[in-house]
């Protein structure tokens, strides 16, 4: 092994090393959220306690979906570009409006923080307080060939001042995809809980309506950074060896 193969190999082996801590770290993270949570029922929390509840959403303001303008208790949207091998993701907004979760016998509002406001972000994963697993409730995709099927796709992007055309006027390869909470849908919450003016407010760090997602892609996270941890550090120690 030349010294330039050396040297590649040794950035290439740096660069797994440092995404396999990334998502070490991240992973961890998320675990630490539940195993630092106690399960409790609604009615049972106290100000000060990080809990874990589950329930239904309850009754909802007067919140529409930004897409289809349907009337909601939550919704998330992602605007992406996939050339079959890559998903970019090119826009990511979710709602932030307060969710009433309720046990049937209790109910409780759980604050959601929203990241950043339908911001454009080239390439860059999102991590939002809401998370919605189900399937999407409105789809549309548009590429150079053919244009979106729904009038509401173009409204929305115009909107958000989007680009839709590429540097030589042809549609970009774009795929809109909306999903949506209503009111009896079942979810989940982790957080702290503060007291608001008179009443306990739980303040999420997480929101979900599946869990068995939210601990799957805990464990492929933390899989994938062990992974390329490990492989990253036997790419610099054969630099060393040869």
């Amino acid at each position: 092994m030349d010294i330039s193969e050396k040297i590649m190999f040794l950035i290439g082996g740096l660069f797994f090393v440092l995404i396999g801590i990334c998502l070490l770290i991240l992973s961890l993270e998320d675990l630490k959220l539940f195993v630092n949570s106690k399960q409790k029922r609604i009615g049972s929390i106290n100000p000060g306690e990080k809990v874990f509840i589950s329930g239904y959403i309850d009754d909802h303001p007067k919140l529409y979906s930004p897409v289809t303008q349907k009337k909601c208790a939550a919704w998330e949207v992602c605007v992406y570009s996939d050339n079959g091998k890559n998903k970019n993701i090119l826009l990511y907004s979710s709602s932030n409006e307060n969710i009433t979760i309720t046990d049937e016998i209790d109910s409780i509002s759980v604050n959601i923080v929203l990241n950043t406001p339908f911001n454009i972000i080239e390439n860059i994963p999102v991590k939002s307080v809401l998370q919605i697993s189900q399937k999407h409730t409105f789809r549309d995709h548009q590429n150079t060939f053919s244009k979106f099927r729904d009038q509401r796709s173009y409204d929305f992007l115009e909107e958000y001042n989007f680009k839709k055309v590429n540097l030589i006027g042809l549609g970009r390869q774009l795929t809109i995809e909306e999903k949506k909470l209503l009111a009896g849908d079942k979810i989940f919450a982790l957080g702290e809980v503060i007291i608001d003016g008179n009443q306990k407010v739980l303040k999420a760090k997480l929101a979900s309506d599946s869990l068995f997602s939210q601990i799957s892609m805990i464990i492929f996270l933390l899989g994938m950074g062990l992974i390329l941890l490990i492989v990253g550090l036997g790419m610099c120690q054969q630099v060393f060896l040869y």
